[in-house]
């Protein structure tokens, strides 16, 4: 929601589940790697890697396919509109962009532990259980990275994304069939929900909202599209709800009527 209510305006949406193991998340790295550190620092290039590598190479244990919805939005300062929303990587908590709200960043410092004696009595205490450690555990992890979404903070870094996506428009994207593993594609119902367009002439958050609505309404998106209506093409998109209009709109269109008619005498 919070994206759509920017100075940019949405013109493309699609949807991407990346083939674990295929170049796209190569791509994906390499578009997001800037050695010169020009606006995101090497740490959190290093955070924003992994989160693809581990997020989107990977399967997950749910069985869900790694789907990705992929918004382009254009504008005089599209760049940085963007940018700004979504907010930076910060171990900071704001609720005034995206990341701040739904995002989370954790990092424990290692060296403060150490010194630390409640910690070392929690490691004397493990030590005292020998057996324990043939247990066959994972590597815990002592930090955690959720940036809820992703973007380009440079021009360049923003050409190649667009390029990445558009070259991968087909091999990766489109309609996401198999977005539960194990379920067959034929199986499976689909449903279509139409944002009507007057949601979008004004910075609304009415169409994030509805979008987040779905999300949470145990159903899986499974492909996106933005499309623009010439007069024509509303016209026969409308078709079927245009006696409804006539009827709903008709005091309004009279009431709009008397009031220039009026103004129209007054300024004779």
């Amino acid at each position: 929601a919070r994206l759509l209510w920017t100075d940019v305006r949405l013109v493309a949406a699609r949807m991407y589940a990346p083939t674990p193991g295929g170049e796209f998340i190569e791509r994906y790295c390499d578009a997001i790697y800037d050695p010169e550190e020009r606006r995101i620092p090497l740490r959190y290039q290093k955070l924003l890697i992994d989160y693809v590598i581990d997020n989107f190479g990977r399967p997950n244990v749910r069985g869900i396919s790694n789907r990705l919805t992929v918004l382009i939005f254009r504008g005089p300062n599209a760049v940085r509109e963007i940018t700004d929303a979504v907010g930076h990587i910060s171990q900071h908590v704001r609720g005034d962009n995206v990341r701040g709200t739904f995002g989370d960043y954790f990092r424990e410092d290692q060296h403060a532990l150490a010194g630390n004696p409640d910690y070392q009595r929690r490691l004397a205490l493990l030590d005292k259980y020998e057996r324990l450690n043939e247990a066959d555990l994972t590597e815990p992890r002592n930090d955690f990275f959720e940036p809820a979404v992703l973007t380009a903070t440079t021009r360049e870094m923003n050409e190649a994304h667009l390029r990445l996506f558009s070259d991968a428009a087909y091999s990766d994207g489109g309609f996401v069939l198999d977005a539960l593993e194990g379920m067959a594609p034929e199986e499976m119902e689909s449903s279509l929900v139409v944002l009507k367009p007057e949601s979008f002439h004004h910075r609304n958050p009415l169409p994030g909202n509805l979008m987040d609505f779905f999300s949470r309404a145990g159903m899986f998106v499974t492909a996106m599209k933005v499309l623009e209506l010439d007069v024509e093409r509303a016209k026969e998109f409308y078709s079927l709800k245009l006696p409804q209009f006539r009827e709903q709109l008709s005091g309004m269109v009279a009431r709009r009527a008397r009031g220039i008619t009026r103004r129209a005498r007054m300024l004779a």
